[in-house]
């Protein structure tokens, strides 16, 4: 009779352990979504406020600015390394063309 409460017991907690491994996979593919959709819309932000930045230094100076560079030493554009900047300038007076990509890896060691 201890054999099979001893099997049923060992039974329950292999079936415990599988339901909490399920469990923690769901939970991390979920954060893994999270972060991914989370990085997307920052840097759909970051590229708005670059664009907004040219925008501000067209109405100022009559003409948007050469380069990113420009914008963070006149306007005070702080450009974070955890993002690689595109900044194409067409003309001074078509809006350049902006893009803000996440930098890969950035921050693991």
């Amino acid at each position: 009779m201890n054999f099979k409460i001893y099997k049923l017991k060992t039974i329950q907690l292999i079936v415990m352990l599988i339901v909490s491994l399920v469990f923690i996979v769901i939970i991390l593919t979920g954060l893994s979504n999270y972060e991914s959709r989370f990085d997307g819309i920052e840097t759909d932000r970051i590229r708005e406020t670059v664009e907004k930045y040219a925008v501000q230094c067209y109405a100022t100076e009559g003409a948007y600015p050469p380069n990113i560079q420009y914008l963070s030493d006149h306007y005070g554009l702080i450009i974070n390394d955890k993002y690689i900047y595109e900044y194409e300038p067409i003309a001074e007076n078509i809006k350049p063309i902006v893009q803000v990509f996440l930098r890969i890896g950035y921050g693991e060691d």
